[in-house]
């Protein structure tokens, strides 16, 4: 079963290197997994299956599923913002939105972590430059810098998280971690 189930992750992970699985499996199967795995930090998980009764209905399933799902992301905001937090000791944070915006463009921006009731309409000026404006609606207006942000970051190879505010809330509405 290991040996089928190791090429099928290979098979996927050569489409998408970013695959994250939770695995519906016996506890001591699970271990067997990630012992034998090639790429056991795809795994972040497993639910218990029981074969009695409809525990394994694929909506239980599924549900079951998204509760580890969720835990995991709390973790992995919490890491994210630590590393957010320990660039400003190496002078690699920022939280000037100008400042940010140039360097997604740059390709300088490594993590940015965004409330995600952030927004803010801008008019550009020029191709590096804006001016923050109030009303999105206003002729020339960018309605949202934000999601033009976090495009260029994702583009070119950057991370981008946008959560909710008391996450973020001693960065402010936004913060970047640059590359350099």
């Amino acid at each position: 079963m290991i040996i089928g189930f190791s090429a099928l992750v290979d098979f996927v992970l050569s489409e998408d290197k970013t695959l994250k699985v939770v695995v519906a499996t016996t506890e001591a199967n699970y271990h067997a997994l990630l012992e034998a795995s090639t790429k056991p930090e795809m795994y972040i998980g497993f639910i218990e299956v029981n074969h009695s009764g409809n525990d394994n209905a694929p909506w239980h399933l599924a549900k079951q599923s998204w509760e580890v799902v969720k835990e995991k992301q709390i973790e992995w905001v919490k890491e994210a913002i630590e590393e957010v937090k320990a660039a400003s000791s190496q002078s690699k944070l920022s939280t000037d939105l100008l400042e940010i915006y140039q360097a997604a463009l740059d390709g300088n921006a490594d993590l940015l972590i965004v409330n995600k009731l952030y927004q803010q309409p801008v008019r550009l000026v020029g191709d590096r430059d804006f001016e923050l404006i109030e009303d999105a609606n206003e002729h020339g207006a960018l309605d949202d810098i934000i999601s033009h942000i976090a495009y260029e970051v994702i583009s070119k190879g950057g991370k981008t998280l946008f959560v909710d505010e008391e996450w973020i809330s001693d960065l402010g509405n936004i913060a970047l971690k640059k590359r350099y």
